[in-house]
């Protein structure tokens, strides 16, 4: 039924852009928008989407003008549509300027509530009427709902409008049997729709313009499913085009006609798309000026970061198809990609087959394109836009200034030569970062079956992504150390023993190779769900105390495996934005179990800091506060006043980088780009964005939810081919956006932890810093001249937040200046701060001096000694030969089993501690002892065998964390 109706309601539009129902204006123009409330949270968006852009066949060009008319400006529109209601009422000059405006020719339609709104409210509507000269008194409401007539059957706005069939029968619209919100009107307005008092819908007249009413909200119509024929969303579409207002083809064809008149047969330009509709990016203006268009890109990078650089390409002559060619000078070749934005071949759908379908949204490799062709691509008509993309990465690219250049060759004969200028600073951004970012609403992958979550982690890592998610943790394939049964047939056999408290010793290795894969991948956090749920302990037939004793032990052993491969932050989680009533029936007995289970939770909830007392109750349990990004500020502003505390060690984290629903995809990069600035600008230090893959919902209907509703999923990414496991995913532009912002606000907090310390150090190096740290303050604030602006407004309420302003040029820019304070910084960076090494939190350099010393007999420890050198500069001491272990403080790290390496055995005995495959830590480990007599602190890196020896070898890299050590020489 869906889906015939939108098509209907293409159909109607597209007769509308065709055919002479009724005159247009002479000089067509935009559609004004006003509203405030429920107008603007939800009427605004729905008119936008079901009737000025019901189809890219007919875009009607509208600017949003907020809660207030714009009456300074009205001259610059067609139509002034204004939505239930307004912030404020208007003043008599302003009825004035309104009035003389439709006397001129100008039209308004007024929805719901918006006539008492603007004349402020029932009381002062009921003293003086300001909207007299336009037909109408008041609003008239009715308690009840009432059933209204059709008095002007023939009047052009109901054309089109009624099956006539079923009025003859008798059987009329559910809306017009329901009306509540009406206009009392005076004689210069006809009641088209209506009581036999009172306008539900109104027309009149006034001089060359027109005042409508319409009492119903679209939105309340289509929410009850009022309205199934759509007969009022035609009454809508009647008005708006007799408005006459300018459409995106309209505005299109006359920048043709102009850039006809020129030379160029190519328009290059990098303006992001004004929002991502159903079917696809719309511009408004739909091409570019002349300003607009550009000669050359550039971007400014550090070491070990990404960006991606959009470039919009329209024929103004037919050009036929491209073929692509990089010339990347010096840059290194596989660290540049060019990708085109497409929609990819949809995935079957069984549950809903109708709703399979795909967008223009994804940045797909040209190999990958429905049309193939590897180095093609096909050109649209003249006119029309096509999106490509320069992904560029730098990790392991030497600072420095490179030239590349896109060329493109079209079949027609033209060509096109685009320099590409890279600026490569002496900055890198480490794999572990300052602000940490995790992929939310996912599951992308099975831990007992991980190839087909390879392609996942390849383009989580890819983001700077650092978290990974543990979906399961299934009884059936996990084991017990000494059984060959499987864990869930254990506990079922050793029920008395459990009853005792006496448990096995879990073996996790069939988990093994998703951590590998994990871990490799750079994600080396961890949150999972409650890891007890597949234990089936009611079954086993113990009590709530047993079961509890159960729950409590098998999550310490889940904790101990994880610690094994090296992970420190994994936390559980358990609801979403529960309320207090929630969290206190549900989530306080669980958090206190899984304390005490050795487990940190998220907090599942945000209040910001409204309720201090329960943020201080839940405090100690919290590891990693989850929080709502329109409620984080208050909460930061709660922690710096003193109401509450986090506990030690706590990380300050948001979820969320938009909607939260299937439209981000749609959303160009710039909007992504803003999460990374934000979160700096708070002191945020962890971010989890959403939803990056809910296999769930790969397709779903939204219907009018979200910005354009419409057809969408729940994904930042796409799969190119579902089946081959080895074609990766396509991303979408926010995701782009999310890491390149995310980079940004990462160099941005390198930059304030140097600076903090150069302050300090006193002298030169503290004047030094003062300078930058002004500097720094003009890049990101609510000045007009900040680079990347912002301006305090109101979310969820009361609450105050910092809304960023900034395009996607100017987080460009202030990009740019936070590396170029950095180069500033550098020599005296360098000279007064030395760099420290960790593995996790246990120190390995300290202050450019080494504190630990690698112990490997047989095996070969270089991978270890290399990453240390890359990330710090220092080259960690090695030791031959030891048996016993050394009592000085310090750090040891010991490879090779106790087979292969006898001071591992003399750990492994001291400790009271098994090898690899004796512990059920599976095929390796990286074990953390501590001696408790202020010795040295101690890493053992083994596996059961030299092969998987050389897997724990080169896991151990991916915890190491480096501080002080960004800067690298200049070239």
């Amino acid at each position: 039924m869906k889906t015939h109706l939108r098509l209907l309601r293409a159909a109607l539009f597209a007769g509308i852009a065709c055919g002479a129902a009724f005159p247009a204006c002479a000089q067509p123009k935009p559609v004004a928008l006003v509203a405030s409330s429920y107008g603007r949270n939800y009427e605004l968006k729905v008119l936008i989407n079901n009737v000025l852009l019901a189809s890219k066949a007919r875009e009607i060009q509208y600017d949003d003008r907020g809660e207030e008319v714009p009456v300074a400006d009205l001259d610059k529109y067609s139509l002034l549509i204004v939505a239930t209601a307004v912030k404020a009422p208007m003043d008599d000059a302003g009825f004035a300027k309104l009035e003389a405006w439709v006397r001129r020719g100008g039209h308004l339609l007024l929805i719901h509530g918006a006539p008492n709104a603007l004349m402020g409210g029932a009381a002062e509507a009921a003293k003086k009427s300001r909207l007299a000269w336009g037909g109408i008194v008041r609003n008239a409401y009715a308690r009840q709902p009432v059933e209204c007539e059709i008095h002007a059957p023939d009047h052009p706005m109901l054309r089109g409008v009624f099956d006539e069939a079923a009025l003859k029968a008798g059987r009329k619209p559910e809306w017009m049997l329901r009306a509540n919100m009406l206009a009392a009107p005076t004689g210069e307005m006809q009641n088209l729709i209506g009581t036999a008092k009172d306008c539900l819908v109104g027309f009149a007249q006034v001089d060359q313009g027109w005042v409508a009413y319409l009492g119903h909200e679209l939105f309340r119509l289509r929410n009850a499913k009022a309205d199934p024929e759509e007969s009022w969303l035609r009454i809508l579409a009647n008005l708006v085009n007799d408005a006459g207002p300018s459409t995106s083809a309209e505005a299109r064809a006359a920048q043709m006609a102009a850039a006809g008149k020129g030379a160029q047969k190519l328009l290059v330009w990098t303006r992001e798309w004004t929002r991502g509709e159903r079917y696809g990016p719309r511009f408004d203006p739909p091409l570019p000026d002349a300003k607009e268009c550009v000669a050359r890109l550039e971007a400014d990078l550090a070491v070990d970061e990404g960006e991606s650089l959009q470039v919009n390409l329209t024929p103004v002559v037919p050009l036929g198809d491209a073929v692509w060619r990089l010339d990347p000078g010096a840059f290194p070749a596989e660290r540049i990609e060019f990708l085109v934005q497409d929609a990819p071949a949809p995935i079957p759908w069984p549950k809903r087959p109708e709703i399979a379908r795909e967008f223009p949204y994804w940045l797909i490799p040209p190999k990958f394109l429905k049309t193939g062709g590897g180095k093609a691509f096909p050109m649209p008509p003249p006119g029309e836009t096509r999106i490509v993309w320069l992904r560029v990465a730098t990790r392991g690219v030497r600072p420095g200034a490179y030239a590349v250049t896109l060329h493109l060759d079209f079949a027609e004969g033209e060509k096109l030569a685009l320099p590409v200028r890279l600026t490569v600073h002496p900055v890198r951004l480490t794999d572990k970062r300052l602000i940490t970012l995790g992929a939310a609403g996912q599951v992308y992958g099975d831990v007992n079956h991980p190839p087909p979550a390879l392609r996942f982690a390849r383009d989580l890592e890819a983001h700077g992504v650092e978290w990974s998610l543990m979906n399961v943790f299934r009884a059936s394939t996990l084991g017990a150390v000494g059984e060959t049964a499987p864990l869930d047939q254990v506990l079922a056999a050793r029920k008395e023993q459990l009853q005792k408290g006496e448990f096995p010793r879990v073996d996790f290795a069939a988990l093994d190779p998703w951590m590998e894969q994990a871990i490799g991948h750079n994600l080396t956090r961890f949150k999972t769900h409650d890891m007890t749920e597949s234990l089936g302990l009611k079954k086993l037939g113990l009590d709530e105390a047993q079961q509890r004793a159960v729950r409590i032990w098998f999550r310490r052993e889940v904790a101990r495996y994880l610690r094994d491969k090296g992970v420190r932050v994994m936390v559980a989680s358990s609801g979403d934005e529960l309320s207090e009533a929630e969290l206190r029936a549900r989530y306080f007995p669980w958090a206190k179990e899984m304390s005490e289970s050795g487990w940190g939770v998220t907090s599942s909830f945000s209040f910001g800091d409204t309720k201090p007392d329960l943020i201080k109750e839940m405090a100690p349990y919290v590891a990693l506060w989850t929080l709502n990004r329109g409620l984080m500020p208050s909460f930061v502003m709660g922690l710096r006043a003193g109401k509450f505390a986090m506990r030690p060690g706590a990380i300050l984290g948001t979820y969320g980088a938009g909607e939260g629903r299937g439209s981000e995809h749609r959303k160009p990069l710039g909007l992504g780009r803003a999460l990374g600035w934000e979160s700096w600008m708070w002191g945020v230090r962890d971010c989890a964005v959403n939803p990056y893959f809910k296999s769930w919902l790969y397709y779903a209907d939204y219907g009018d939810s979200g910005q354009a509703g419409g057809i969408a999923g729940e994904r930042f990414v796409s799969y190119l081919d579902r089946d081959n496991l080895e074609a990766p995913v396509a991303d979408c532009p926010f995701w782009e956006g999310v890491r390149d912002g995310m980079e940004e606000g990462n160099l941005a907090a390198i930059l304030d932890w140097y600076l903090d310390r150069l302050e300090k150090a006193g002298g030169a190096a503290a004047a030094k810093a003062a300078a930058a740290r002004a500097e720094l303050a003009r890049v990101m604030s609510d000045a007009p001249d900040a680079l990347v602006r912002w301006e305090t407004a109101i979310s969820y309420g009361s609450n105050k937040v910092r809304k960023i302003l900034a395009a996607n040029e100017d987080f460009r820019k202030g990009k740019r200046k936070v590396l170029e304070i950095l180069d500033a910084i550098r020599p005296e960076a360098r000279a007064a701060i030395r760099p420290s090494l960790s593995w996790n939190d246990v120190p390995l350099v300290t202050n450019g001096v080494a504190c630990a010393a690698i112990f490997a007999e047989t095996e070969d420890a270089q991978p270890i000694l290399d990453a240390a050198h890359r990330l710090c500069g220092i080259r960690l001491p090695v030791g031959k030969g030891a048996e016993s272990l050394p009592s000085k403080p310090g750090t040891l790290i010991v490879v090779g089993n106790a087979k292969r390496n006898p001071l591992t055995r003399a750990i492994l005995d001291r400790f009271k501690s098994g090898d690899a495959g004796a512990e059920g830590s599976g095929r390796w480990y990286l074990r953390e002892f501590a001696d408790q007599a202020a010795g040295p602190r101690i890493l053992v890196v083994a596996g059961v065998d030299a092969e998987a020896t050389r897997t724990a070898v080169a896991l151990f890299g991916r915890f190491l964390r480096a501080e002080g050590a960004w800067f690298l020489e200049a070239p």
